[in-house]
């Protein structure tokens, strides 16, 4: 039979779940934007609706770490595991609204002739690698695995890099002519890209978590 701290603890897991899958959900749907859906707008009310949903398990997760500490006088062990989903869950949810708001901004390129065919191929790729970031350090904390989060980690300086590459390219290259919108298509690209770095900003900050988790060490800050 389970203990009354072990219910607050598996409800926090359940609630956990949903807001992740829901985050990978958000992350697939953006990705077949990018790469060019015949249904965009499709997409991006998808989004709309997990972006809600995201919220919503915000607020849950909050409460119910507040009643399993104020009720339940967690152990050693199993308050790293709510402290490190206290920091998650905010850096999921930013995640999330990173995501829906680079799901807006594509919209916005694909409604006209724009810029955006010129870097898709960059953009992509470097969706991509934050993408996979972000999921294996949800994946990390779920199966506690400090060695997927140590090469999270270490993938963040590729994105950093990745980032800065697109922008030193955007203001580099010579724009045809016949695109009519070129500073604010331009403005937009590079909000995208710096909306995907910070994505993998993002998954490095849950990967740091798993590592609280699994060693009992606060790295934020030392890499």
């Amino acid at each position: 039979m389970n203990t009354i701290r072990e219910e607050y603890l598996h409800r926090l897991d359940e609630e956990f779940n949903s807001m992740s899958n829901t985050l990978i959900e958000q992350l697939e749907l953006l990705s077949l934007i990018i790469k060019g859906n015949n249904d965009p707008v499709s997409m991006f009310e998808k989004m709309k609706l997990n972006e809600q949903s995201i919220n919503r398990s915000e607020v849950i997760i909050r409460e119910e770490i507040v009643n399993t500490i104020v009720l339940n006088s967690p152990k050693a062990k199993d308050l790293r595991r709510i402290i490190a989903y206290f920091d998650m869950i905010g850096d999921i949810e930013r995640a999330a609204d990173l995501l829906y708001n680079t799901g807006k901004r594509m919209l916005a390129l694909l409604d006209k002739e724009s810029l955006f065919t010129l870097f898709q191929d960059d953009i992509s790729f470097l969706y991509e690698k934050a993408n996979y970031m972000i999921q294996n350090a949800i994946f990390a904390f779920v199966k506690e695995d400090e060695n997927i989060a140590k090469n999270v980690i270490a993938s963040d300086d590729i994105v950093d890099k990745l980032h800065a590459d697109l922008q030193k390219k955007m203001l580099s290259m010579t724009i045809p002519e016949k695109y009519p919108h070129i500073l604010a298509d331009s403005l937009t690209i590079g909000r995208i890209s710096y909306n995907i770095e910070r994505i993998g900003d993002g998954a490095t900050n849950i990967a740091e978590a798993v590592i609280f988790l699994t060693e009992g060490k606060d790295i934020k800050h030392t890499h």
